[in-house]
């Protein structure tokens, strides 16, 4: 493969020194080659991961409150990924795409499979061969008197939302999709059991019908082209046996290209360096997980010919560090260690769970994480030729895109009521409210810049080649350590058009002039995102004033006035008038 050594500017760039002044400015240049496409980015988009649709409130809510439209909006119209399970923690998710019933009995199987597994009389049941079916007969042999007799009153109604309504306003709103395909338990509508089929070949073809049903009725009513790729799974390197995970896979892409020859199908993997000391030392605390970072070796061989038909791999990334990888070297190491493997040249990366931080805590309301760091992996993801669709991880929950409440009408908070879900104060306590109690959304630091960048890559989908000797990459190319200054730099197809986003990381102000080989740009606009010096690291609260500031002007010349640490967004044309 083509492994990029090299993790600095690579751009042609020369520094030079302003006189002295009240505010010491560098000044520096950035010339880019706009003969030469780098990667074509109509495939590279921004997007989130929208798991927490399935707990906490449902996708109904938001489409009921009237604001999701306009919040869509201004976080850049981000594509969707939906989740792959079909429950968590009592509740339904969006794979009981087609009536209540359906979601309703997933959930009281889950309950019961819950309740099964953490019942002191059954530690020595296998669960994972325990079908909800058998649930009563399992309570008589056990001699269970505290069974409960009613599941449907335990914990909350299920969530459940219309599918027809939600894919209009995907359509409505131009918002594409990462689709689901389920990898656990499914609803069969014609006996009404709920069938759990992890690692259970007897059951696969039941499984794929589930999908097939689902897939049939997205062609039926002309919303595939609103599905740029499906994952067939979440994860699955964590729960299943590789090689019966391969056998179902492989029923899965025979029965999608069957109705759909040119759906995108994903697989997941889990590739980590295990030479890494924070690696070894999780798997020396936790043996029975070494598998994890094997599995690809086993699943991948396993689905022989027909992983010529899948066009990419899941692929996962949290935090900067080394152990985690969500930066340039770790996607690298993806790439290195799938050379070995045959057939894998032609799989893109659907990076569809990706935070800057290992776990959420409160950095993502901050401009330095929220704002400057997400704007350095966004761009790394961007510009990297394996990578495709991205998303945060999640959508109003971590990421740092916004925040939700669902007002009083919210049931399914664990503070109900008008709370703004899962964002709390640092060191913890119970979840922030809304003063008025009403369903709100309210946008977070990564929200702007996730819209900048979708513009940019709407309006100039073609990243220009940078003219040096350091590898055909921006310099959006964001690893370890601190560099002062990232740029992303694209061109529309005739390039009449020219834009780019421009990461300062530094406490002084930055002056960067504009060129096109040896002729200067002329600037049209730009946008800027600053933040209060006194509050970069200071976690916001949903719903309250911002520490930071997003203004847009109109421009001319070829200098750009970058602030301290702040982002903008730039046009340009070729056309100078010099």
């Amino acid at each position: 493969m083509y492994r990029f050594t090299c993790f600095l500017l690579a751009v042609t760039i020369v520094l030079w020194h302003a006189p002295l002044a009240a505010v010491h400015a560098e000044q520096r240049t950035i010339s880019v080659d706009v003969e030469h496409t780098q990667k074509d980015l109509r495939h590279a988009y921004l997007g989130a991961n929208a798991q927490q649709f399935r707990y906490h409130y449902s996708i109904q809510q938001m489409l009921d409150s009237g604001q999701f439209g306009r919040f869509m909006q201004d976080i850049g119209r981000p594509v969707m990924r939906m989740d792959g399970r079909s429950v968590l923690d009592g509740h339904s998710s969006v794979n009981a795409w087609f009536s209540e019933e359906a979601a309703e009995q997933l959930m009281i199987a889950e309950r019961k499979l819950r309740f099964l597994e953490r019942h002191e009389k059954t530690s020595d049941l296998d669960i994972d061969h325990v079908q909800p079916a058998d649930y009563e007969a399992i309570v008589q042999q056990y001699g269970i008197e505290d069974a409960p007799d009613d599941f449907s009153r335990e914990g909350g109604d299920p969530i459940w939302y219309c599918p027809y309504q939600w894919h209009e306003f995907c359509r409505e709103n131009d918002i594409p999709l990462i689709g689901a395909i389920n990898d656990y338990m499914y609803y069969d509508p014609d006996t009404g059991q709920v069938i759990r089929f992890k690692d259970r070949p007897e059951h696969f073809d039941g499984a794929v019908e589930n999908f097939t049903r689902k897939l049939r009725w997205v062609i039926d009513n002309g919303y595939e082209d609103l599905y740029v790729a499906w994952e067939i799974g979440n994860e699955t390197w964590s729960a299943w046996d590789p090689e019966l995970y391969a056998q179902y896979a492989r029923k899965i892409i025979h029965a999608g290209k069957d109705l759909q020859s040119d759906i995108q199908l994903a697989v997941p993997v889990m590739i980590r360096d295990t030479d890494d000391p924070w690696i070894k030392t999780f798997i020396s605390n936790q043996p029975s997980r070494e598998r994890w970072f094997t599995w690809h070796e086993h699943v991948l061989p396993a689905l022989g010919d027909d992983i010529e038909k899948l066009s990419h791999l899941q692929v996962h990334l949290y935090g900067f560090s080394s152990s985690y990888s969500a930066n340039f070297d770790g996607l690298e190491m993806v790439s290195d260690i799938l050379a070995d493997i045959p057939n894998t040249d032609h799989l893109q990366y659907l990076l569809t769970e990706w935070r800057y931080t290992g776990t959420g805590g409160t950095r993502h309301r901050t401009f330095k994480t929220g704002a400057l760091n997400n704007a350095k992996f966004a761009m790394t993801m961007l510009s990297h030729p394996r990578v495709d669709y991205s998303t945060a991880h999640e959508f109003v929950l971590t990421s740092g895109l916004g925040y939700w409440t669902p007002g009083t009408a919210g049931e399914n908070s664990s503070n109900e009521g008008s709370a703004w879900i899962f964002q709390r104060p640092e060191g913890g306590g119970d979840e922030y409210r809304s003063a008025d109690g009403r369903p709100r959304f309210d946008i977070g630091p990564f929200g702007p810049v996730n819209r900048m960048l979708n513009e940019l890559v709407i309006e100039c989908p073609e990243l220009l080649v940078h003219d040096a000797d350091l590898g055909p990459m921006s310099s959006a190319l964001f690893a370890e350590g601190e560099r002062d200054l990232e740029w992303f730099i694209s061109a529309n197809p005739d390039r009449s058009l020219i834009g780019g986003v421009l990461v300062n990381t530094r406490k002084e102000p930055m002056t960067v002039r504009l060129k096109a080989g040896e002729t200067p740009l002329a600037l049209k606009w730009t946008e800027q995102m600053t933040c209060d010096p006194d509050k970069l690291e200071e976690p916001e609260v949903p719903g309250e004033e911002k520490f930071w500031h997003v203004q847009r002007r109109d421009a001319q010349g070829a200098e750009l006035s970058l602030p301290p640490e702040s982002i903008t967004s730039f046009r340009a044309t070729l056309t100078t008038g010099e």
